[in-house]
């Protein structure tokens, strides 16, 4: 099985050093001067805004490759989508991370992807639009927060060190707490506490309002899901 890149950005370089690692031969694809007859998988890591139209493009002039894509926002029916549900940096190792894999033919990659030593679970045909929704909210809004909290503990005195330490501590307890679900939740907004919550979001007013706006909706959404036992309904 021959395996070929597109892409040189963070998924690309991180893809490039896990075949690196496992000394399995990577080919990088240039459309151009490509022979028309190559075979194999080729791995597109491109930006999710090019990523159709290329396609289009690949798949009219490499009969025989395979393409398997990343970008789980597109509508993937009668694709290959490889999606890594976490946050790739080009130095991340693909080979602790479990893919969503959504394909209608699964077989058509099980051996390859065996062979790349790249972990996944069959999720579906094609991942319906809340599927990226929730990778939005656990991924980048919480990391979005968590810098926020970092810049707040910066402002207060902590060095950056100690106050990444702090962090890292309470985001792994937080993520233990959520698989108690709703009722792992801790904080003001569990213990009903009010006159904590608008003191703290009435501070925040005079930072950026936008994020004391935010800070009291959410501990108001807490307080309704922890009412209700759940966010979205059954």
């Amino acid at each position: 099985m021959n395996f070929f890149l597109l892409g040189k950005g963070k998924v690309g370089s991180a893809i490039s050093r896990h075949f690196n690692i496992i000394g399995l031969p990577l080919s990088h694809l240039d459309i151009k001067k490509t022979d028309r007859n190559i075979a194999g998988i080729l791995f597109l890591a491109i930006p999710d805004s090019k990523v159709a139209e290329i396609i289009s493009e690949i798949a009219a002039k490499f009969k025989n490759l395979i393409i398997v894509h990343f970008c789980a926002s597109l509508d993937s029916e009668n694709l290959h989508l490889l999606h890594p549900y976490c946050s790739i940096r080009n130095d991340t190792d693909l080979g602790k991370i479990t893919f969503t894999l959504w394909t209608k033919n699964p077989e058509t990659l099980k051996n390859a992807l065996k062979t790349a030593q790249i972990k996944y679970f069959h999720a579906g045909a094609n991942p319906s639009p809340l599927y990226h929704t929730s990778a939005v909210l656990s991924g980048n809004f919480s990391q979005y927060l968590s810098i926020a909290a970092l810049e707040l503990l910066e402002n207060e005195g902590f060095e950056r060190k100690v106050a990444l330490e702090l962090l890292d501590q309470l985001m792994l307890s937080s993520l233990n707490n959520v698989r108690q679900g709703i009722k792992g939740i801790s904080g003001p907004a569990s213990r009903g506490d009010d006159t904590t919550i608008e003191n703290e979001a009435a501070l925040l007013d005079k930072k950026n309002p936008k994020i004391a706006a935010l800070f009291r909706n959410i501990n108001q959404l807490i307080k309704e899901a922890l009412k209700n036992g759940t966010i979205f309904g059954k």
